[in-house]
């Protein structure tokens, strides 16, 4: 009796645990590069496999490995021709910035500004208009496109973007070596800078951002973090599964205190 008392009890606080996710059964489409592909770069999970774990989502990964948010576009596109059937996505994570940075992509800007004719309290004037930028050679033409895909054809789902994480020396062979973050781009710009980008454009669109690269503390440019990046040598930009567990953990605590907006699963 007191056996079948103790396990009566422990698949009590299973249940209860579980209900206290209100992500549990909800959808969710992953967009982004290497760090969130599914063929695990440097890692034996996912950051966003982890967080499936814990809060009882179920993921979809469309990331790609070197994917910029030129490509994360066609992820997007993709994301949207396969929604769960009759419904919307309850939640999209967009994870990426990183490799437009490595790849040296102009900044651009949000907006376009022009003084144009309109009419303002019943009269014609002249005021100064402006509108989104769409120039694909640039990170913030490449953010608008994609934000603006996301809210005409997802307007029901809890969107986020996630911040680049600090980027650490990585040598893929001899073409392909990349110097920590400490080091400009070929366009004179840091990772910050495209940081301060995504931080914009969530308000130009209203898309919450997360700050991944300061809230989830990885600092993989010291040697006090090679316990949670690939390779300590030559791949230190890939956290290992570690390094993925603390973004797991980082990104779940932001989604404990935000709701769906879709109707139960």
């Amino acid at each position: 009796m007191k056996k079948r008392t103790i396990t009566a009890v422990l698949i009590l606080v299973s249940v209860l645990g579980m209900a206290q996710s209100r992500w549990q059964g909800r959808s969710v489409a992953i967009i982004g590069d290497s760090i969130s592909d599914s063929t695990h770069v440097g890692t034996t999970r996912c950051w966003w496999e982890m967080l499936a774990d814990s809060t009882g989502l179920i993921p979809t990964c469309y990331a790609v490995n070197g994917a910029t948010i030129l490509d994360m576009q066609k992820q997007m596109a993709k994301a949207v021709e396969q929604q769960p059937a009759g419904r919307t996505w309850d939640l999209v994570l967009i994870f990426g910035g990183t490799n437009d940075f490595n790849a040296s992509v102009p900044l651009g800007e949000i907006y376009a500004t022009a003084q144009e004719q309109t009419v303002k309290d019943g009269q014609e004037c002249t005021l100064l208009h402006r509108s989104f930028t769409t120039d694909n050679a640039t990170f913030c033409g490449r953010l608008n496109n994609l934000l603006s895909a996301v809210k005409q054809q997802l307007p029901q789902a809890q969107v986020l973007l996630l911040t680049p994480i600090h980027r650490g020396y990585a040598a893929f062979g001899s073409r392909n070596v990349q110097p920590d973050e400490l080091w400009a781009n070929r366009e004179g710009l840091f990772l910050e800078h495209y940081i301060e980008v995504l931080q914009k454009a969530s308000r130009a669109w209203a898309v919450p951002v997360l700050d991944l690269n300061a809230a989830c503390q990885l600092f993989p440019i010291y040697p006090s973090y090679d316990a949670t990046v690939h390779r300590t040598h030559t791949d230190r930009l890939h956290p290992n599964a570690e390094g993925h567990r603390r973004m797991a953990l980082t990104v779940q605590g932001y989604l404990e205190h935000i709701l769906p907006f879709t109707s139960q699963p």
